[in-house]
């Protein structure tokens, strides 16, 4: 069992669960309101399903999550703007080694990102709690 400090426990909650959920809502919104929608979801594949799923949940949820920890993931959003940026500039400049460099960091945490406890499925224990509530993981 893992115990975290409340502040602890909101900034990485919001790095690995509030602030994902935000951008795959934005990703399938801006699907969603685009103007191939219906084409995206005849054609859309396993890659597409796999990083959207959490796009299906709740909505009145993650808002009330997202509101509840708002200042943690307004520090991820920054972070994220800043990855963004840089990987907009690359792709505008056309140029594939500093767009390759946007992407390395990503892929190295990804496949050294393993399944099981300490590996992103770890539960919540007896003690969870919600944002700014710290808590205990199993």
């Amino acid at each position: 069992m893992v115990e975290l400090d409340p502040p602890v426990h909101d900034r990485v909650f919001a790095e690995v669960s509030h602030w994902p959920h935000a951008v795959v809502f934005a990703m399938c919104s801006a699907i969603a309101n685009g103007r191939f929608a219906d084409d995206a979801l005849r054609f859309a594949g396993a890659g597409l399903r796999d990083s959207s799923r959490i796009g299906a949940s709740s909505p009145q949820l993650w808002a009330d999550i997202l509101l509840d920890n708002r200042e943690p993931v307004l520090d991820c959003a920054r972070a994220f703007e800043a990855e963004l940026a840089a990987l907009l500039a690359a792709l505008r400049a056309g140029d594939r080694t500093a767009l390759a460099a946007c992407f390395e960091p990503g892929s190295r945490w990804r496949q050294a990102l393993k399944p099981g406890p300490g590996g992103g499925r770890g539960g919540w224990g007896a003690g969870g709690a919600a944002p700014g509530g710290g808590g205990r993981l199993a």
